[in-house]
Order: structure tokens, then C-alpha cells, then sequence
């Protein structure tokens, strides 16, 4: 968006708030514990051979962690 079109945006009547999208970053270590996983690790569960979907415009498929297991996009 230029600087123009953002004024214009935030000058008009029928817009109530712009916020920013700024990148958010995720980290094993804070977000465990919310979901309990902690629990389901010591209980033995590991997570081997479940498949995942993941409907996300921001993947990076070359992550190290990704490149070998996306089947298909």
C-alpha cells in the first residue's frame, strides 16, 4: 500500500480502526504449556507417523524442518 492510499484509508469515515500486520512468530517454548503438551510427552506420546494439515499463506517451504515432508501445496 503506498502512502498515499494509506491516508486516504485512514481519513475515511466508514473505516473504524487500521491495524498494522506485523510478523508474528511462534515458539515451542512459550506455547507448550498452553496446550499441555508437556503432559502428552511425558506420557509417552511423541507425535510419530500423525499427518498434518496446515492451511497457511506463510509456510516456508525450504525450512529445513518442512522441505522433506510437504507432500503438497
Amino acid at each position: 500500500m503506498t502512502e498515499e492510499a494509506f491516508f486516504k484509508l485512514i481519513r475515511d469515515e466508514r473505516v473504524e480502526k487500521v491495524y498494522y500486520n506485523r510478523p508474528v512468530y511462534g515458539s515451542l517454548s512459550k506455547s507448550a504449556s498452553l496446550i499441555n503438551a508437556n503432559d502428552a510427552w511425558s506420557s509417552g506420546y511423541t507425535g510419530d507417523g500423525i499427518k498434518v494439515c496446515v492451511i497457511d499463506s506463510g509456510v516456508d517451504t525450504d525450512h529445513s524442518d518442512l522441505s522433506a515432508r510437504i507432500v503438497d501445496e
